[in-house]
């Protein structure tokens, strides 16, 4: 609570002493609510703020609305992010910047490229919330029950869905090839993404999907869905596979085993894609050039 409190009397006071500047960049929306006391005027003038798609996936407050809409601009992770941002009342002076991997969570020099080796990793970072169930997990470890005993899953996270899964594996016997890791340190994170095969992700509920960009980085192939931002980010048959947004099991497995197959090539795609297109100095070089155009 008192963090809580901490954050918002510190963005309260960098408003109260921020007049004599330009603008204000607000990573979140709760961060802008600060200012709902100031005039109008001061938002359209100063504010700019991000739209994640956390907040444009469920029903927006009448505050956020006013919010969104009195800012200079607004910046969408996705195209599906601004798309959705919009159709629940968000601001129509958007536009979209996807995000970059943190500089910390990526290799500090290029990877190679991932080579086939005797034991096939597929791995997924993501909290595992029983509320919202769609990330992949369960579709995943019934795909590792089909599969030759050459595929292993590695899950990363925690939430409340933990105890399900634990279930779902002990009930298809499948203790020595599914590994629910839970939250893992910096360090720990980094070796995981550095032995695995591949990055898989069939969620239906991704906004922009920034571990999608931080598994390239490490040289991973992709598995995601389309109709989700993860379609944004891979390019079928490229960087890895986009399966239908109803995760049919058969697709899955194919996606699966197809990665496997050409590990190589979408490995060095999905590093060709990373430094790119999702490297923090792109990422600068995106936010730069949208600050020129509105002539900031």
């Amino acid at each position: 609570m008192w963090n809580s409190l901490f954050i918002k009397l510190k963005v309260l006071l960098s408003l109260i002493f921020s007049f004599p500047y330009g603008l204000i960049i607000f990573d979140h929306v709760h961060l802008v609510r600060a200012t709902r006391f100031h005039p109008t005027s001061y938002r359209k003038n100063k504010c700019i703020v991000f739209a994640h798609g956390s907040e444009s996936f469920s029903a927006m407050s009448t505050l956020d609305k006013h919010l969104y809409n009195t800012c200079r601009v607004v910046i969408c992770n996705s195209s599906l992010t601004q798309q959705r941002h919009i159709a629940s009342g968000g601001s129509t002076t958007s536009v979209v910047c996807p995000l970059a991997a943190t500089p910390t969570k990526v290799p500090k020099k290029i990877p190679e490229t991932k080579k086939p080796s005797e034991t096939i990793t597929l791995l997924i970072v993501s909290r595992i919330d029983e509320r919202e169930n769609r990330k992949g997990h369960f579709e995943l470890i019934n795909a590792i029950s089909k599969l030759d005993s050459k595929y292993q899953l590695r899950i990363v996270g925690d939430g409340t869905g933990v105890p399900k899964l634990k279930t779902l594996v002990v009930n298809l016997n499948l203790n020595d090839r599914v590994h629910l890791l839970g939250r893992l340190d910096e360090s720990r994170l980094r070796e995981e993404y550095r032995n695995a095969s591949m990055y898989v992700m069939p969620s239906r509920q991704e906004g922009f999907g920034l571990v999608f960009v931080e598994a390239m980085a490490w040289g991973l192939p992709l598995l995601g869905c389309f109709d989700d931002a993860a379609q944004e980010i891979i390019q079928d048959r490229k960087n890895g596979r986009l399966i239908k947004n109803e995760v049919n099991e058969q697709e899955l497995l194919e996606a699966i085993q197809d990665i496997a197959k050409n590990q190589n090539k979408y490995s060095q795609f999905a590093i060709e894609t990373f430094y790119k297109d999702y490297s923090y100095s792109a990422f600068k070089r995106r936010l730069s050039t949208i600050l020129t155009d509105l002539e900031i």
